[in-house]
Order: structure tokens, then C-alpha cells, then sequence
């Protein structure tokens, strides 16, 4: 399946909904309409080439070239993907015929400000001529344009991750008879006696035949110290993404396996290497009661999407419809 383009509830889009992460009814519709601005960054970009580096290595397939400014990257694809293959077939790598689609990328992230729309233009292409003839050059082939020193950043956590023995335990294909990278699962989710239709991609599932039993291993990137980690653990509610990802291998293990009946282990992972020098790693093992606190968090969501969708307004919080017109601050 196209996993971007299945239309189900995964554990990110809870977060869209999630009051404690900053989101919304609103925010949760403009997602499932399809208009909630896609989210990109630095570390973004590093986590998904490093994710492919380890757990995918066969579709790493990248091109080193010093890379413009965020903001004009954004612009050069914004002019690719709207142009039409024509036009672009035809420009023989000459930006200029483009003008348009280049003032109106430089509009929707707000590029240039007061600029008349002739500076804007010579701007992006002094700075993003050679990134689109690079975008044009891999256009239809399965290759990504990457920083030499994004680069060689994947390389030196890559290689820390290859020497570091918790770490090669769990991704290490010697130590697992039976195991899934990222795996993709569509599944079923029954709360109060509503069916929610979900999907997962699971960066590494461990199988154990022989005990019946499996494990989660989920690769993280931090651009703190690796011992700073537990805090973004919490502050990015990963504990409900492996309670998440849990009930989705076991929906996945009982298809796959119909007379016989796999649990979880008791002990779940998180290897975790830092994107900035020296790239330690470390090994985070999750408790069993973080993931009945993400599975308590994750099904309260569910219910909350299912109020909204049941009363149509997405514009107001679930608390306030239900009449709650006063939140109290809390101590800690």
C-alpha cells in the first residue's frame, strides 16, 4: 500500500487532536481534508535518511550537492512539482522560464516580503539554479539530493550504531529469525463498540516463533544529549506511539499467524543516537507502564475524534461542547 495515501487514523495524527500537543479540532480536519501544511525540517529530513540508512539500506540512494538555504529548496520544489512535465522537459534546466511558480512559491511561505516579484525571481535562481538542474537530473529516478555534510553525518551515526552492541542486538538481522522493517500494517481498532479504521508503519518488528512473543524496536534521533532523551520521550508522547505500534503487531501477527496467539514481550526498545557529535547511542528498554499509559491516551483520542466526527463541530474543544466553559491552571 501507499502508506502517505491510506486514509486512516495513525498514531502523528493523533497529535492533530491532542489538546496537551498543541492541537485541535480544527487542526485534526484540515488534516483529514488533506489542507494541513506538511511539516518539513532539517531534522526531519536527517531522521528519514538515517531511518533508511539502517532499516532500509537497499533504497538509500543518494547524490552529495551543497544544497541552498531551507527556504529556497522549498521554493525550487514547490516550482518542480507544479510545473508540467512538459515545461519541464522543455527548459533545458533554465529556472527563468518559471517566474510564476517562483513568485508564487516564495508567496505561500512568505519569502521576500516587500520585494518586488523581480528580485524574488533573480534571488532564487542565483541561489537554486544548480538544486534544480540536480531536481531535474533525478527527477524520475529514486535518488535524493543530499548535503555532503547531511551526508556524513548519516555515516558517522550509521557507523556508531554498527559498533554499539545493544544497539546491533536489536537491529542486527543475525539475532533475529524472523523480523520487519518498516512495516506497514492497516488495521481495526474497537473502543465502546466503535470500529476506527488505523494504520502503523513499525520501524523494526522482532518475532519469536518459538515463545510466541514479540518486540518493538523504534529508532530515534536527538539533536541533544542522548541523556536528554527521556524528556522528549514524554514531551512527544512516544509511549503512545509503541502502545500504538503494539496493538498493530499484534493485529498484524494474528492475520499472519490465525492459530496462534502472540504477545508482546514484556520489554520494548528505543535506540536512540544523537545527530550531532560525537553521535552516541543509547538504548532506552520501556516499560510496561508507559505502554498502558499510551494505550490509555491513544484510545481517549479515538473517542475524541469519534465525538467530533458524531457532532460535526470541528471548531469548538469536545470539554466545551459537553458544556465546560472554565479550565482550571494545575500545580505540579
Amino acid at each position: 500500500m501507499d502508506y502517505f495515501k491510506v486514509k486512516r487514523i495513525n498514531n502523528s495524527s493523533l497529535s492533530y487532536i491532542n489538546p496537551d500537543q498543541e492541537g485541535s479540532p480544527s487542526k485534526y480536519k484540515a488534516y483529514i481534508d488533506g489542507i494541513l501544511p506538511k511539516e518539513s525540517s532539517k531534522s526531519l529530513e536527517f531522521g528519514d535518511l538515517l531511518h533508511r540508512k539502517v532499516l532500509e539500506p537497499q533504497l538509500y540512494n543518494i547524490i552529495q550537492m551543497d544544497t541552498p538555504s531551507d527556504t529556497i529548496r522549498s521554493i525550487i520544489e514547490y516550482v518542480v512539482s507544479s510545473a508540467s512535465k512538459e515545461s519541464l522537459d522543455e527548459c533545458n534546466g533554465n529556472l527563468d522560464a518559471f517566474g510564476h511558480l517562483i513568485t508564487e512559491g516564495a508567496s505561500e511561505i512568505g519569502y521576500g516580503g516587500s520585494w518586488k516579484d523581480s528580485t524574488v525571481i533573480q534571488k532564487v535562481i542565483t541561489s537554486g539554479g544548480d538544486y534544480f538542474q540536480g531536481l531535474l537530473d533525478t527527477k524520475n529516478k529514486d535518488v535524493q539530493i543530499v548535503s555532503p555534510s547531511m551526508a556524513q553525518r548519516v555515516e558517522e551515526c550509521n557507523l556508531n550504531l554498527d559498533s554499539h552492541l545493544g544497539a546491533v542486538k536489536l537491529l542486527g538481522e543475525k539475532y533475529a529469525k524472523e523480523s520487519y522493517n518498516e512495516l506497514e500494517i492497516s488495521w481495526e481498532k474497537t473502543v465502546d463498540g466503535k470500529e476506527y479504521s488505523l494504520k502503523s508503519k513499525i520501524d523494526r518488528l522482532i518475532v519469536n516463533t518459538k515463545k510466541k512473543t514479540f518486540t518493538i524496536v523504534d529508532v530515534k534521533t536527538t539533536s541533544k544529549h542522548v541523556s536528554k532523551y527521556p524528556d522528549s520521550f514524554l514531551f512527544w508522547h512516544t509511549y503512545r506511539q509503541l502502545a500504538f505500534y503494539i496493538d498493530a503487531a499484534k493485529e498484524f501477527l494474528k492475520q499472519r499467524y490465525p492459530n496462534d496467539d502472540y504477545t508482546p514481550n514484556i520489554s520494548h526498545y528505543i535506540v536512540c543516537v544523537m545527530s550531532i557529535p560525537p553521535h552516541m547511542v543509547r538504548v532506552f528498554k520501556i516499560s510496561s507502564d508507559h505502554i498502558s499509559r499510551g494505550r490509555t491516551e491513544y484510545n481517549s483520542l479515538l473517542e475524541r475524534i469519534n465525538y467530533h466526527t458524531t457532532t460535526g463541530d470541528w471548531v469548538n474543544e469536545m470539554e466545551y461542547q459537553q458544556g465546560q466553559i472554565a479550565w482550571e491552571i494545575k500545580i505540579d
